[in-house]
């Protein structure tokens, strides 16, 4: 018998961040940090065969240990947010069935990003025309994408007053709206071309008393909703919320997500499903409509899980963790229950089976009056 191939395998380096390309292969990042760790900086390109994550095919080595990762939504280029807060870009090619290729930024480009040196975490609009970059010092800077020059720049009093912890911005809004998380547990949105604080949230009744929030995700299909998960107590809450007509952010929705913290959350292309994994180095994906769980893998990792991202097409969640290991959880498509008007349709086929044999027994009690009158008696089995 052939070796059991490895559920969570590992790559050789504790992994932050991840990204899925269009194809059947992924990326994913990490690594020791200093050169005397031994423990190289990396990215690695991993194929994905029969729902299975496969070996390493290629590797890309990085400047610092890569702890965030924004991937271009036209998948042309890739950004990293370094351990040193420094960010890296390399551009990306990429061919039907085969691994892409990463190359590292022309000299001009990456001069103009070196400017940025406390970055945590980073988002590209929904257009991929702008980068958002959220800072140590709670500074947001807006970044415009072909030009690499700063357009909108919030901080001090215009800004945040702890580290950025997450960042997204909003395709309902023309991505005129970003919405941020930071380490104090706050979470507001903001109009960035103005500069300007638009909204704050407030923990929920039950959440208020030792909830931070964490990460945060605009919806992907076109509404106008926001979904935030907050960790309480060691345990996990999802919350989403809709903005109505006035421009009021509401609370549509909440639901305890896990009974460990969560330490990773993202949002499906299609807006259909989001993904959260925990400190326990569990991975779980929900449905966005419902906030009910959808596939879960326990213990996919030995430690925390670092960061999740989604296959395209809606078919796994990627999972990578601290202990160097990847995990892929199915998504398996909630059945769907009999809709009404499937019902009302059974029920007629049954009323109209039902009165051809009631139609049909009649026509026999007829036929045999009409044989009697004849003086024709059927035989015993029914013969004339």
């Amino acid at each position: 018998m052939g070796k059991k191939k490895e559920q969570s395998p590992k790559y050789g380096a504790p992994l932050y961040c991840a990204s899925w390309p269009a194809g059947d292969f992924v990326l994913v990042a990490g690594g020791g940090g200093k050169k005397s760790s031994g423990i190289p900086n990396k990215i690695a390109i991993v194929q994905v065969a029969e729902g299975q994550l496969g070996e390493e095919v290629a590797s890309v080595r990085t400047e610092e240990a890569p702890l965030r990762m924004a991937l271009h939504p036209q998948g042309t280029s890739l950004v990293l947010a370094l351990g040193t807060g420094m960010v890296q870009r390399f551009d990306m090619q990429s061919s039907p069935g085969a691994p892409p290729l990463l190359h590292q930024a022309k000299d001009k480009d990456q001069e103009k990003l070196a400017v940025f040196t406390s970055v945590k975490c980073l988002a590209f609009s929904s257009d991929g025309r702008m980068l958002a970059l959220g800072g140590e010092d709670g500074a947001i800077t807006v970044v415009d994408w072909l030009m690499l020059r700063v357009v909108s720049d919030m901080r001090g009093q215009n800004g945040l007053k702890d580290a950025v912890k997450d960042l997204d911005f909003s395709p309902a809004h023309k991505d005129k709206v970003l919405v941020a998380t930071c380490e104090d547990g706050s979470c507001s949105l903001w109009a960035w071309e103005r500069q300007l604080q638009i909204a704050t949230l407030d923990l929920p009744q039950g959440l208020e008393k030792g909830g931070a929030f964490n990460r945060c995700r605009f919806a992907r299909d076109g509404s106008r909703a926001l979904f935030v998960t907050v960790n309480q107590r060691g345990e996990a809450h999802i919350l989403h919320w809709e903005q109505n007509e006035e421009g009021e952010l509401l609370l549509a929705r909440q639901a305890k997500a896990h009974t460990s913290a969560s330490t990773a959350f993202d949002i499906s292309r299609s807006g259909a499903y989001l993904g959260s994994a925990t400190s326990e180095g569990d991975a779980s994906v929900f449905s966005s409509a419902t906030l009910a769980p959808v596939s879960q893998t326990r213990a996919a990792h030995m430690v925390f899980a670092t960061a999740v991202t989604f296959d395209p097409a809606d078919r796994a969640l990627l999972s990578v963790s601290a202990d160097a290991s990847a995990h892929l959880t199915p998504i398996t498509a909630p059945r769907r229950g009999v809709s009404s008007v499937t019902l009302f349709f059974m029920f007629l086929t049954l009323l109209l089976m039902a009165a051809v044999v009631f139609w049909a027994l009649g026509l026999d009690v007829r036929l045999q009056h009409a044989l009697e009158r004849f003086g024709i008696r059927p035989g015993k089995h029914g013969e004339l």
